[in-house]
């Protein structure tokens, strides 16, 4: 019975020795590891791209690559991951195209898989307009008659967009290169228990007329009355009632709607004759009347209807009676003149007028003849008469006659003359110039002006000159305002201009002046309050800091900042304006200072300067890692633990696990913020661990500990000779069922 166990034994031996032996020489020959399996790149967002794979057989990493070419060779490509793991974020510029490679390594060999992987895309192209909340929101119920519909629009990319928002009662209102944010309409004389429909339209022309559109309802109340009024009517002249009116007049009547509405009107007198107009606006509304008949009442009927106003109206008559016809027909009857009878200081062209009148309506014709100049009409109504002068002489005496005769009256007529004097010559007039006399701290260059007026409105000739020698001249010059432009002047200097301005028209009369004024001195530029604020602090790593800067006289200067950590920003023949520096990777909790200059050539090199500092924000350390897996295990069989830690500042960052059994992996990483990191251990004796985990940011700020407890109670105290050891040290993947029977 012995023999045949001890047989069987060597038997068993024979046969593992041969196994070993096959499995050996397959090892041997696949130890080159095999290339990524499934490898797929996806676009999450315009700047992330989420890259995920199957890790290669025999490999103990995934390394890849990303290129802006489609193909190349490993180590030409941009290193994005050397890891463990099986999927990755990448972090890429904006609206690009990109492709990736991804070879498999395996350690103990020193091997890369013999093929590579790819895969390809590019980054969200860009959208169009994106519609949010409206208010009142969609299908609402219950709106008021009046009030703003608002929505909010933003474009994905930040693109200036137009825009344009229109109801169904036909209010519209638009926007073009418009920003992110709330755009509103103002609806009012909304009708009630109404519904109504809001049509919304955004283009991004940027991104070649991508645009969204959407319509939206709303109903309005049902128990709310409008405030939108009628019409009303003043009081009519003739007044309502009233006697003894001409046989030709104009009736008339104030109309004015509350709301300020355009509004439709119409005057008609029982006589027939009637006026009227539309899309009107408040004011005075008449109907001229003629041809009446003497002691005749008439009525007058007026409507005013508010067509915005749902065609809401007003409507009244009124009434008024001619007079009665006298026995003996009266000759037309004249008012007084303008100017009047005798005046003096008169114009050299006027318009001279007068009220000619008939009593009983009739029309007439008339004359009005001065200085051979004339004007005359027949079948005339009562009302002003005019003749307009032209051409009149100075400090002269003018006579104008009128005639006025009625056919009717059996050629009745009345002559009247008048009389009125022209004002004396006078010489041109100066204002106040332009800078004032004897100013002061004038620019270098400037418009002197002044104005020139002839009191008599004649033409006149005009010179302006400078002791610099610069001048401006004209003939023939009208009142108004009379210039030189000076340029090229002196700073700090006084300088003297002469006026004159001769009445060619007035035997020569002339008017002679000089006013002086002085330029300011030449200043250096100014600088205005920097952004971030001088000795401000929590300041990113990334900014723009910038500085106003003015020439106070408007000179062309040159600039320059300059920040401690050697970035700068310069300029030279700049104009006013706000200079700005753009500062990068700057360290965490960290005062900087910035150099300014400017220097005015101009002004002999008059230049200012100045430093101020800012201070960085403090790194905040990222949180204690979170671990999660199983708190039990096997010895000698690998567990899986998970760590994640999030950063304040969205770092990527470090890992670093201590297995509690005496071995850890030393810092690993990077690693984005939040991203979930896979590892493995295996222990080889039972007993309690405490595995703990911290983290570290990019610029060194570690966690505190976390800590997760673990025990590995099971295993086989199987006698395990170093033979084997070493054969499963060698070959780690061989013979998993014989390992786990041996739990190894």
């Amino acid at each position: 019975m012995k023999k045949k166990i001890i047989i069987a034994l060597l038997l068993s031996i024979i046969i593992i020795v041969t196994a070993v032996g096959i499995f050996s020489l397959q090892q041997f020959t696949a130890s080159t590891p095999a290339i990524p399996s499934d490898f797929t790149a996806t676009e999450i967002s315009s700047t992330r791209i989420n890259l995920t794979w199957m890790k290669g057989k025999n490999a103990d990493t995934t390394y890849i690559e990303r290129n802006n070419v489609s193909a190349w060779r490993r180590g030409e490509g941009t290193p994005i991951y050397n890891d463990t793991g099986k999927h990755y974020q990448d972090i890429v510029p904006h609206h690009s195209q990109y492709y990736y490679q991804a070879w498999s390594w395996n350690q103990t060999e020193h091997a890369y898989s013999a093929m590579v992987a790819t895969s390809n895309t590019s980054a969200v192209a860009n959208q169009p307009p994106i519609f949010g909340f409206q208010s009142p929101i969609n299908s609402s119920t219950d709106t008021p008659l009046r009030f703003s519909w608002s929505i909010s629009i933003s474009d994905p990319e930040g693109n200036p967009f137009s825009w344009t928002i229109q109801c169904s009662n036909r209010q519209v209102t638009s926007g073009t290169s418009a920003a992110n944010g709330t755009k509103t309409i103002l609806l009012h004389d909304l009708a009630n228990t109404t519904s109504y429909m809001v049509r919304v339209n955004a283009t991004d022309p940027t991104g070649s007329g991508l645009y969204t559109r959407r319509w939206y309802l709303f109903t309005t109340t049902s128990n709310q009355t409008t405030n939108n009024k009628p019409p009303l009517f003043g009081t009519p002249s003739p007044a309502n009632g009233s006697t003894g009116n001409l046989l030709s007049l104009t009736w008339s009547i104030p109309i004015n709607d509350p709301e300020g509405n355009t509004y439709a009107w119409t005057i008609q007198c029982s006589n027939r004759q009637v006026t009227g107009g539309t899309s009107q606006t408040n004011g005075t509304k008449t109907l001229t009347l003629s041809s009446l008949s003497s002691a005749t009442t008439y009525k007058i009927w007026v409507n005013a209807t508010d067509l915005i106003g749902s065609g809401l109206y007003t409507r009244r008559w009124y009434t008024f009676t001619t007079k009665t016809t006298q026995t003996n027909n009266t000759p037309p009857m004249f008012g007084t003149p303008s100017p009047t009878n005798g005046s003096t200081g008169n114009p050299l062209s006027l318009t001279w007028n007068i009220p000619i009148s008939d009593l009983e309506g009739n029309t007439f014709t008339w004359t009005i003849q001065c200085n051979g100049q004339t004007n005359s009409a027949t079948g005339a109504s009562n009302g002003t008469k005019t003749l307009t002068l032209s051409g009149l002489s100075n400090a002269t005496s003018y006579k104008v006659w009128v005639n006025a005769t009625d056919p009717t009256g059996s050629g009745l007529y009345t002559r009247k003359w008048y009389t009125f004097t022209t004002k004396t010559n006078l010489p041109p007039v100066f204002g106040e110039p332009t800078p004032a006399n004897r100013s002061t701290a004038q620019p270098l260059n400037v418009l002197w002006s002044i104005p020139i007026t002839d009191p008599d409105g004649d033409v006149f000739s005009w010179m302006i000159q400078c002791n610099n020698g610069q001048s401006n001249s004209s003939t023939n010059g009208t009142n108004g305002t009379k210039s030189l432009a000076l340029s090229g002047l002196t700073h700090s200097t006084s300088y003297t201009v002469w006026v004159n301005a001769t009445d060619l028209m007035g035997s020569g009369l002339y008017t002679r002046r000089w006013y002086t004024f002085a330029t300011r001195t030449n200043s250096p530029p100014v600088f205005g309050t920097p952004s971030p604020a001088d000795s401000s602090t929590n300041n990113p790593l990334n900014l723009t800091w910038s500085i106003p800067i003015n020439d106070t006289e408007g000179d062309p200067f040159s600039w320059s900042i300059e920040c401690r950590n050697g970035q700068t920003a310069n300029g030279t023949n700049a104009a006013n304006g706000i200079k700005a520096l753009n500062l990068s990777d700057l360290a965490y909790s960290t005062t900087y200072k910035i150099w300014v200059n400017a220097t005015d050539p101009t002004g002999s090199h008059l230049n200012m300067r100045r430093w101020y500092t800012f201070t960085t924000i403090i790194n905040q350390a990222p949180s204690p890692p979170t671990i999660t897996g199983s708190d039990k295990g096997h010895v000698r069989v690998a567990t899986e633990y998970n760590f994640t830690s999030l950063d304040p500042e969205n770092n990527s960052v470090y890992y670093f696990i201590d297995w509690g059994d005496g071995t850890n992996s030393s810092w690993i990483g990077p690693y984005l913020s939040g991203e979930i990191v896979t590892q493995s251990h295996t222990w080889s004796k039972r007993g309690a661990y405490s595995i703990q985990a911290k983290a570290k940011d990019i610029y060194g700020n570690e966690s505190d500990w976390a800590t997760l407890d673990v025990t590995m109670p099971f295993s086989y105290n199987i006698p395990f000779p170093s033979f084997w050891q070493r054969f499963f040290e060698r070959f780690p993947h061989a013979f998993p069922i014989l390992r786990y029977l041996m739990r190894y």
